[in-house]
C-alpha cells in the first residue's frame, strides 16, 4: 500500500482536532419551526387587514394581537394567536378574534394557504360586509370555524359543505348573512360531525328541518334571532348530548314542550319571544341538569308544575309574559341556587309563598302584573342579595315589611298599584342607599313618615308617589341631586310651590335632537342653567312652539332663522346670554308674539323701522 506523505499527514491530523474543537465550543442553531410559506401568508394577511385605528378597534377597545407579528421574527409559531403542530411546524390554530381586522375579504385571502388549519377564529372584526370567501372550503382539515360578529354578508358559500370534519361552526351576529343555498337542511346533512352550531342573528328565514335531530353529537344549538319559520321539531329536545338550546327571538315558529325523559342532559333552554304554546309538562322535573330556563314572551298557559322544585341546579328562571295561571308552587323554594326569578305579567293568583324567602341567592325577584293577594311576607327581608324587587300591579294588602331596610343592596323597588295600607315609612325605605328607582304610587297608605331633612340617596333617579295621600311636597326631594323622573300626581298637595322645587344646573350644549320635536313640543324652558354653544337649528318647517325661554345661560352665535316658522310663538326670552346678532326684524311676521326679551347679549346695529305696518302686531 502506498504510504501517505508525512507533511500531508500532519496537516490532516491538525485539521481534525480543530474541527471537533469548533463543534464543541460554538452553539448549535435550532431550525426554524415556522414554515416560510405560512409565515409569508400570515404577514400578507396582516398587511391587508390589520388596522389598529379601525372603528371596531376604537369602539370596543380591542387589543391588537397582530402588533406582535414582526417581519424580523422568523418563528411565526411564537406570534400571538398562532399555534403550530409541534412535530411538523405547520400552523394548526389561528385565533384572530378581536384583532382590529378591517376591510373586505375575498377568495384570494392568504389565510387560505394555511392548508393544515384545524381551528380558525376571526370573530369580532370588521370585514366590511364582504362575503365569506368560497375558498374557505379548501381548509378541509378545519374542526372549528368562528366568523361571528365580523360584518359578513350575502349567501353562505356552498363550499362550506366541503368542511366535513367540522365539529364547531359559529356564523352568528352577521345580520346580513343568509343561509338559503345551501339551506340548513343541506348544511347539517353534510356536516354530520357538528357538536356546536351557532347561527344567531343571521338570516335563516326557513323552518328548522327534522334532520337536525340526526346530529347525534350535537351539544349546543343556537338559533336565536334568525327569522325561523314553521314548526320546530320536538325530536330535537331529545338529542342524546344536547346541553344548550337557544331559539329565542323568533316570534313565528310554533311548537310545544315534549315529555322529557329522566337524565335528559339539557343545561340551558331559551325559548323567549317564540310562538311556543301549551302547558309546562310535569316531566319538566326530569331536567335535573337544567341551570337556565327562559320562556319569556311566549304563549305557554296552565299551571306551573310542582315538579319544577326538582330542578335544583337552576340559577335563572324567566317565565315573564305568558298566560300561566294558578298559584305559585311552594316547591320553588327548593331552588336555592336561583339568582334570577321572573314570573311577571302572567295570571298567577294566591299569596306569595313564604318558601320563596328560602332563595337567599336571589338578586332579582319580579312578580309584577299578576293577581297575587295577601301580604308581602315579612321574611322577604332575608333576601339580602336582592338588587331588584318588583311586586307591582297585584292585589297585595297590608303594610310594607318593617325591616325592608335590610335589603341594603336594592337599586329598584317597585310596589305601586297594589292595595298596601297603613303608614308609609319613607324614613325606613330611604335608608336603602343604593336605590335608583322607587315606585310606590297608587296604594292606600293612611299616613306618611318622612325621613330626616337632609336624607339624600346618591343614585335616586326615579321617584313615583302618585295617589299616595300627600298633602304637601316631601321636603326630602330637595336633597336628591340626581332625580330625573318624579310623579306626584293625584295627591292633595296645595299651596305655593317652594323655590327649591324649581332649581336645576344643567351644563353642556342644547341637544340638537330637541329640534326634531319642534312639530310637537309646545314649551321649551331651559332658563337659569349653564348651557353654552349655539341654539339648535330647527329641522322641520312646521313648528308648534308657543314658548321659548333659554335666558340666563351662556348661549352663543346668532339666532336661527328657522324660528320664523314658529307661527304660534307668543313668548321668547333669550336674555342674559352671549348671542351675537343684529335685531331680528325677520320675527316681525310672528302674529302671536307678545313678549320678546333680548337684553344682556351682544346685539348690534340699528333696530330700524318695520318694513310693513303689520310687523310685530301683538308685541
Amino acid at each position: 500500500m502506498k504510504r501517505m506523505p508525512f507533511d500531508l499527514l500532519v496537516i490532516f491530523l491538525t485539521i481534525i482536532p480543530l474541527h471537533f474543537a469548533s463543534s464543541e465550543t460554538l452553539p448549535l442553531t435550532s431550525p426554524t419551526k415556522c414554515h416560510e410559506q405560512e409565515r409569508s401568508a400570515l404577514l400578507e394577511f396582516k398587511q391587508s387587514f390589520f388596522d389598529a385605528k379601525s372603528s371596531v378597534c376604537r369602539r370596543y377597545g380591542h387589543r391588537p394581537k397582530l402588533e406582535s407579528w414582526k417581519l424580523e421574527d422568523r418563528d411565526c409559531c411564537d406570534w400571538e394567536g398562532v399555534d403550530c403542530d409541534e412535530g411538523m411546524g405547520y400552523v394548526t390554530s389561528l385565533d384572530l378574534s378581536e384583532s382590529c381586522l378591517s376591510g373586505p375579504i375575498n377568495s384570494k385571502a392568504s389565510l387560505i394557504r394555511l392548508a393544515h388549519l384545524q381551528s380558525l377564529n376571526l370573530a369580532l372584526n370588521d370585514f366590511n360586509y364582504s362575503q365569506i370567501p368560497s375558498a374557505i372550503g379548501d381548509l378541509v382539515e378545519l374542526l372549528s370555524l368562528n366568523l361571528s360578529s365580523s360584518s359578513f354578508e350575502g349567501q353562505i358559500p356552498s363550499q362550506v359543505l366541503k368542511l366535513t370534519n367540522l365539529t364547531s361552526l359559529d356564523l352568528s351576529w352577521n345580520g346580513r348573512l343568509e343561509l338559503r343555498n345551501p339551506s340548513m337542511e343541506t348544511l347539517v346533512q353534510f356536516l354530520t360531525k357538528l357538536e356546536h352550531l351557532n347561527l344567531c342573528r343571521s338570516n335563516v328565514s326557513a323552518p328548522v328541518p327534522d334532520v337536525v335531530a340526526n346530529l347525534s353529537s350535537l351539544t349546543s344549538l343556537r338559533l336565536c334571532d334568525c327569522y325561523l319559520q314553521g314548526t320546530f321539531p320536538t325530536t330535537i329536545f331529545k338529542l342524546p348530548r344536547l346541553q344548550l338550546l337557544d331559539l329565542s327571538g323568533n316570534p313565528k315558529p310554533s311548537s310545544h314542550l315534549p315529555e322529557f325523559r329522566l337524565g335528559n342532559p339539557i343545561k340551558s333552554m331559551s325559548l323567549g319571544i317564540t310562538n311556543f304554546s301549551g302547558s309546562l309538562p310535569a316531566s319538566l322535573g326530569n331536567l335535573a341538569f337544567l341551570s337556565k330556563f327562559n320562556i319569556d314572551q311566549s304563549n305557554f298557559s296552565g299551571n306551573i308544575p310542582s315538579s319544577i322544585g326538582n330542578l335544583t341546579q337552576l340559577t335563572m328562571l324567566n317565565f315573564r309574559l305568558n298566560k300561566l295561571s294558578g298559584e305559585i308552587p311552594s316547591s320553588l323554594g327548593k331552588l336555592i341556587q336561583l339568582s334570577y326569578l321572573n314570573l311577571g305579567m302572567n295570571l298567577l293568583s294566591g299569596e306569595i309563598p313564604a318558601s320563596l324567602t328560602n332563595l337567599t341567592n336571589l338578586t332579582s325577584l319580579d312578580l309584577w302584573d299578576n293577581q297575587l293577594t295577601g301580604q308581602i311576607p315579612a321574611e322577604i327581608t332575608r333576601l339580602t342579595r336582592l338588587t331588584y324587587l318588583d311586586l307591582s300591579l297585584n292585589r297585595l294588602t297590608g303594610p310594607i315589611p318593617k325591616n325592608i331596610s335590610n335589603l341594603e343592596s336594592l337599586d329598584y323597588l317597585g310596589l305601586q298599584s297594589n292595595n298596601l295600607n297603613g303608614t308609609l315609612r319613607l324614613d325606613v325605605i330611604l335608608k336603602l342607599q343604593h336605590l335608583d328607582k322607587l315606585q310606590l304610587s297608587s296604594n292606600e297608605f293612611s299616613s306618611i313618615i318622612e325621613p330626616g331633612m337632609n336624607t339624600s340617596l346618591p343614585n335616586l333617579s326615579v321617584l313615583s308617589l302618585a295617589s299616595s295621600n300627600l298633602s304637601e311636597l316631601p321636603i326630602f326631594i330637595s336633597y336628591q341631586s340626581r332625580l330625573q323622573w318624579l310623579d306626584l300626581s293625584q295627591n292633595r298637595i296645595y299651596g305655593p310651590t317652594p323655590p327649591w322645587f324649581l332649581n336645576n344646573k344643567l351644563y353642556g350644549v342644547i341637544p340638537p335632537c330637541l329640534s326634531n320635536l319642534s312639530n310637537s313640543l309646545l314649551v321649551l324652558s331651559l332658563n337659569g342653567n349653564d348651557l353654552y354653544g349655539r341654539f339648535p337649528q330647527l329641522q322641520n318647517d312646521v313648528c308648534q312652539l308657543n314658548m321659548i325661554d333659554v335666558s340666563d345661560n351662556q348661549l352663543q352665535g346668532s339666532l336661527p332663522w328657522e324660528l320664523a316658522n314658529c307661527t304660534n310663538l307668543e313668548f321668547l326670552n333669550i336674555g342674559n346670554n352671549q348671542i351675537v346678532d343684529t335685531f331680528p326684524s325677520w320675527m316681525g311676521s310672528l302674529f302671536y308674539l307678545k313678549v320678546l326679551i333680548l337684553r344682556s347679549n351682544r346685539f348690534h346695529g340699528a333696530i330700524g323701522e318695520p318694513k310693513a305696518r303689520d310687523q310685530f302686531p301683538n308685541l
